[in-house]
């Protein structure tokens, strides 16, 4: 901008100047002078660039140094402000406007903000346009939203949920988090954390106590890492591994919680442990059935020969007694008053039942020789569906017919390989193991539906298939659910059952088929076991 000289300016104050007569003036015009080139100075030292407008027109009547340098121009008197900046606002100017536009200058994109605003000089004819370069600001805030925008990515593309926790109140999370909780984060964030946990964790503790003492101890520096059951979706508990660590942030203290589903990697250390159990205390069923059977045997040899030679219509007894001079039917008849046969049926049958227990531990120990082929999957359902409805024990004490049964088999199940009959053998042990469950509660105590229920679903699994036995009985507790397939546990009383049934299933499934099976359940919230054979692909 070409300043107008100090003669120049005294020129125009015809009246004012040092050669008028009104010599008390010029002190004062002196001061204005030195004020407006103050004002001058001030502007043309500007990193903004100004222009003075015609608000009618929008032509510029002055300008800064800075204006110039944006315009690329030395001159810019009489040339309209949109040619300077295309996307202003068209002539007249009314009204403070401010907004943002781009311009490329010497190759350059700049981003500019303009406001535009009236002076109240002479009758408003006159408006000003103040622009800021703001490029390295807003690539600054490109590069930070950027940054934000990649570390938002990788915060919600990690496999385990991330929350942060203010107090013990969640103030974010990823979207693993909501998939895990199946909450959005909206829902998620200002709740408990306590909240996405049962009341009481396994090992009896209350989660909301426990939960502030984990967290108290990660704001102190101590990171640590622990287990814990949250609830899912749906309102399904969950295994999880949780990370805590303190993140200090200013002035304020958070938590990380990382938090892993390890309720897979739970249940299948579960069945490892439970499989090595079964080998070794298969041997050692293996030895005791052996070492039982023969003096078993000769227990029910011996009651069978008393009881032959106490037969009053046998030669070598008849022979014998009267070498003797003894009376048989004196004998029998005080032997009968005596209640000996009895003794001897009973002793009979305590062999029997002893004989099947040993059947059993062999059967446990060994794995199957027979063939597996192609199975008809809801063929052995309907099968074992069927000996348990005839079964006389089933029928005669736990009414198996008054049991509502639904079987969902869809059509499109993948192809299996098994021995039919020992399939069914774990499909009946079930069904009667879910029968049973309810021999010890009253219709009254069967919560909201007394009748009972147990429903068979087969379904396509990621490797098989998946068969689930559920029943809605009482339940149980996470320590007798560890236990239900260890060889000879049974919650039956003496004499009701050998503990040997779901043992001989399990083995079944996992050595004879190679496959899993392993029991879900909760007090109050009923039973389902559940078997996984893999498919004839899965096993090529």
């Amino acid at each position: 901008m070409q300043k107008p000289s100090r003669d120049d300016i005294r020129k125009q104050l015809i009246g004012f100047g040092e050669d008028s007569v009104r010599k008390s003036y010029y002190p004062e015009l002196r001061r204005n002078l030195q004020q407006v080139e103050r004002f001058r100075a001030l502007l043309e030292s500007s990193g903004d660039a100004i222009f003075t407008l015609d608000a009618a027109t929008g032509i510029v009547m002055d300008c800064n140094h800075s204006a110039q340098r944006l315009a690329e121009r030395d001159t810019l008197e009489g040339i309209a402000l949109g040619d300077i900046l295309p996307g202003i606002p068209a002539p007249p100017f009314s009204g403070t406007q401010r907004m943002e536009l781009t311009k490329e200058v010497a190759g350059w994109k700049m981003h500019l903000d303009v406001m535009l605003e009236p002076q109240p000089i002479d009758g408003g004819r006159y408006a000003s346009c103040i622009v800021r370069d703001v490029t390295r600001r807003v690539r600054a805030e490109r590069e930070l939203a950027d940054t934000l925008a990649t570390y938002r990515s990788l915060y919600d593309s990690v496999m385990d949920a991330i929350i942060v926790i203010d107090g013990a109140r969640i103030a974010d999370c990823n979207n693993i988090a909501e998939r895990l909780f199946g909450l959005h984060r909206g829902k998620l964030i200002g709740r408990s954390i306590h909240e996405m946990s049962p009341p009481l964790q396994p090992d009896g503790r209350p989660s909301p106590q426990m939960a502030l003492q984990h967290i108290e101890a990660a704001i102190r520096g101590r990171s640590h890492r622990f287990d814990w059951v949250h609830i899912g979706a749906e309102g399904v508990p969950f295994r999880a591994e949780v990370s805590l660590s303190p993140l200090k942030h200013e002035t304020h203290d958070y938590c990380i919680a990382v938090i892993r589903d390890v309720t897979e990697q739970h249940r299948m250390r579960e069945l490892m442990i439970q499989t090595e159990k079964m080998h070794s205390v298969g041997g050692v069923a293996a030895g005791m059935a052996h070492e039982i059977n023969n003096p078993l045997s000769a227990i029910a040899q011996a009651a069978q020969n008393i009881e032959r030679r106490l037969a009053t219509d046998l030669a070598g007894n008849i022979k014998a007694a009267s070498v003797t001079g003894m009376d048989l039917e004196a004998l029998r008849n005080y032997l009968e008053a005596r209640g000996v046969p009895m003794l001897l049926g009973h002793i009979r049958d305590a062999c029997a039942r002893a004989a099947t227990i040993v059947r059993n531990m062999l059967d446990f120990s060994r794995r199957s020789d027979s063939s597996r082929t192609t199975c008809d999957i809801e063929a052995i359902i309907r099968k074992a569906l069927a000996l348990a409805d005839n079964d006389y024990d089933l029928r005669k004490h736990h009414d198996f017919r008054s049991i509502h049964i639904s079987f969902d088999c869809p059509d499109d199940l993948p192809t299996i390989t098994c021995v039919p009959t020992e399939l069914e053998q774990v499909i009946f042990n079930l069904l009667k193991n879910a029968s049973e469950a309810f021999a010890d509660i009253d219709a009254t105590d069967r919560r909201e539906d007394p009748a009972i229920h147990i429903a068979v679903t087969t379904e396509e699994s990621y490797d098989g298939l998946r068969l689930a036995i559920s029943d809605n009985g009482p339940g149980m507790h996470e320590a007798l659910r560890r236990r239900v397939f260890e060889p000879f546990f049974t919650t039956k009383p003496p004499g009701k059952g050998t503990g040997l049934g779901l043992s001989v299933s399990y083995f079944i499934i996992t050595q004879n088929h190679g496959g899993e099976m392993w029991v879900e359940s909760q007090p109050g919230a009923g039973t389902t076991f559940v078997i996984r054979l893999p498919s004839v692909c899965a096993g090529a």
